[in-house]
């Protein structure tokens, strides 16, 4: 039952696809106009239907003039997307790039064609190199249409980046506004966003809070999952997203080059000593706003100092390196992240680059690189990448190649 209503939707989509192609294929510019506008009409007309209850989708069924929509808005974004590919120079349809089979099944399957609900937790296996990013794309499309924020979310910054810049044309026009990064972006952009830590720093330093906006409606927002299979093993399913405020700390060079100083004899450099130096002192006058967050700082910098060669693995960027500046960053699945930071074991890492021999600059230079780059870390706090996934979006589907 579920391969043929899957095969009478997929021969609509095409058919209806082809009637717009054709008639588009010589003047696409003109087509591809009209054809955006009937998208945005067809989206609004669901939309009514349902009366904007979004969230309700996700648990009742089609009805039969809803599927003929949606299989007319599927064949609008993939026609659209073909004739933007077109430079006119041909009558037919036989150069115009064309949705697979797949890509169409998977695409319906998505939008929960034979599970019953809209965006209802499915999950679509692609094979590599049958157009996983095409089947992600036309869902963003859809979302976009219906009023609902997507979050096309991936363990790959490369990736994330590429798929953005490729359909970014397709989903500009279509009002999609789609949200495309990793996995740890996404928790960024869901729950923290830069007015949280812009009002933590202000909370800390003026003592001066504004009142925090609430988190948009999740049923407002769909989450669709490119290599699922990555979000379920053991770097993420699981595991915490842990975010933190990062705050500039040059009144800390003293202190730190203390510490640095004093790590061949580590047994000797307990907090009871280091609480009393006059370095310290100095420190603390200078982030006496926030006291006893800043021991707590100086507590785990002492402690970080004792283990960070055995924690990750870090390496630095050889381009800043020419002008003295050194970026201490990490592989982070496959791409290397210079912003990522391992509570003070970064920082130390830091002081071990910026004191090598071969550093290509002089002492001025290096000691006034270092203290711009010193820095006072605090957690914001934990939230596991599972429940954000299951509490932030009601409308989810999976996609993977394996």
């Amino acid at each position: 039952e579920h391969s043929r209503l899957l095969q009478t939707a997929h021969e609509d989509v095409m058919s209806k696809f082809f009637q717009f192609v054709r008639g588009g294929c010589t003047h696409p510019k003109d087509s591809i106009d009209k054809l955006i506008t009937a998208a945005k009409d067809l989206g609004s007309k669901l939309r009514q239907k349902r009366n904007g209850g979004v969230v309700n989708w996700a648990i009742s069924l089609f009805e039969p003039t809803e599927k003929d929509l949606l299989t007319s808005i599927v064949a609008h974004i993939t026609a659209i997307w073909s004739l933007m590919a077109s430079d006119g120079s041909s009558n037919t349809d036989e150069h115009l790039r064309k949705p697979h089979a797949v890509q169409v099944v998977a695409i319906l399957c998505g939008l929960g064609w034979t599970s019953g609900g809209f965006l209802n937790g499915s999950f679509v296996q692609v094979g590599t190199g049958e157009g996983k990013s095409v089947v992600l794309a036309v869902l963003a499309a859809v979302c976009g249409l219906l009023g609902v924020k997507p979050y096309v979310v991936c363990y790959s910054s490369y990736l994330s980046r590429r798929d953005e810049k490729d359909f970014k044309e397709l989903l500009t026009a279509l009002g999609a506004d789609p949200f495309y990064g990793t996995f740890n972006e996404c928790c960024e952009d869901v729950l923290m966003g830069k007015s949280l830590r812009e009002e933590a720093e202000a909370l800390l330093l003026t003592r001066s809070c504004s009142k925090r906006k609430a988190f948009s409606n999740a049923s407002k927002r769909c989450l669709l999952i490119d290599e699922v299979d990555v979000f379920l093993d053991e770097s993420f399913y699981g595991q915490q997203y842990l975010p933190s405020l990062k705050l500039d700390a040059k009144g800390l060079k003293g202190l730190t080059d203390q510490l640095w100083e004093g790590r061949g004899t580590m047994d000797k450099l307990t907090w009871e000593k280091v609480k009393k130096s006059e370095e310290y002192k100095k420190a603390v006058a200078v982030f006496a706003g926030f006291k006893s967050l800043f021991e707590e700082a100086v507590r785990s910098m002492i402690a970080d100092l004792k283990y960070y060669k055995s924690g990750p693995k870090w390496t630095v960027d050889e381009e800043q390196l020419k002008d003295g500046t050194i970026r201490i960053g990490y592989v982070d699945q496959d791409a290397v992240d210079y912003t990522k930071v391992y509570e003070y074991g970064t920082l130390w890492a830091l002081y071990e680059e910026y004191r090598k021999d071969d550093y290509p600059g002089d002492k001025e230079m290096r000691e006034q690189k270092l203290a711009e780059a010193l820095y006072l870390q605090f957690k914001l706090g934990q939230y596991s990448y599972t429940h954000l996934a299951m509490e932030e979006f009601k409308l989810i589907v999976g996609v993977s190649g394996t």
